[in-house]
């Protein structure tokens, strides 16, 4: 998985978006399917869960699929870690590119 992973965000790359856009798109990512299992613990439908996200309800059925696979507890350390790392990225502790590696390396498990 992680070489896969790697192989996109490189192509990602080379079509000239930046390893900072990268890891905004994975950090809405996993905030998206934090919010999909907190709705659907509030006992929302996927077609609610898709309006209140604000996407199609079959992107939102993915959403419920894959944050059940990770379970709200899990999704919520994992998107506490994209937010650190983003930060540090950001305030120069680690190189973006770095971040977004890190980041693909540790979560493509």
């Amino acid at each position: 998985k992680a070489g896969a992973a790697l192989t996109v965000y490189n192509e990602m790359l080379s079509r000239s978006t930046k390893p900072q856009q990268v890891l905004a798109m994975i950090i809405n990512q996993f905030r998206s399917m934090l919010r999909a299992v907190i709705l659907t613990k509030e006992g929302k439908s996927v077609s609610e869960v898709a309006d209140e996200l604000g996407v199609r309800s079959g992107r939102a059925s993915y959403l419920v699929s894959e944050a059940r696979s990770f379970g709200e507890a899990r999704l919520r350390a994992i998107l506490a870690d994209l937010l650190e790392t983003d930060a540090a990225s950001k305030n120069g502790n680690i190189d973006a590119n770095d971040a977004c590696m890190l980041i693909i390396m540790r979560y493509t498990e």
